[in-house]
């Protein structure tokens, strides 16, 4: 199986500003919901994502809003990889289980599970348990 890394750089403040590159393996780390969610009938996820982070425009601007998210609508294999991101499990193990419930209908399960989980990390749509 192709070992699947996460990069992070992270800043020292000290004496002089260092940057150094720590390597994880994606599939051992144990992702964590940041934002909530919504299912419809259907069975599929939309994550409430906030329209407005600044405090100003959260107190002005959002109380005239119909809504204060935007809903992002995921498809059948991104619902389920969602509803198994519990807090407890890795990447690994989810990539397991969708194997199980998927079987060929879903390809390259590992690559695109963490490519899923890299691009809402990098949106802070979900953490990472053993990254503080």
């Amino acid at each position: 199986m192709q070992n699947i890394y996460l990069h992070l750089w992270i800043f020292n403040y000290g004496y002089s500003l260092k940057k150094k590159k720590e390597i994880l393996n994606l599939l051992e780390l144990t992702p964590v919901r940041n934002r909530e969610s919504i299912t419809d009938e259907a069975g599929f996820v939309k994550i409430l994502e906030p329209k407005f982070t600044n405090k100003i425009l959260v107190k002005h601007l959002v109380p005239r809003l119909k809504s204060k998210f935007i809903k992002i609508k995921l498809d059948k294999m991104g619902s389920e990889t969602w509803n198994l991101m519990n807090g407890e499990d890795n990447v690994e193990i989810i990539c397991k289980k969708l194997r199980e419930k998927f079987g060929t209908e879903m390809l390259q399960i590992e690559e695109r599970v963490t490519k899923f989980i890299s691009e809402l990390h990098i949106h802070d749509v979900v953490k990472f348990k053993e990254i503080n």
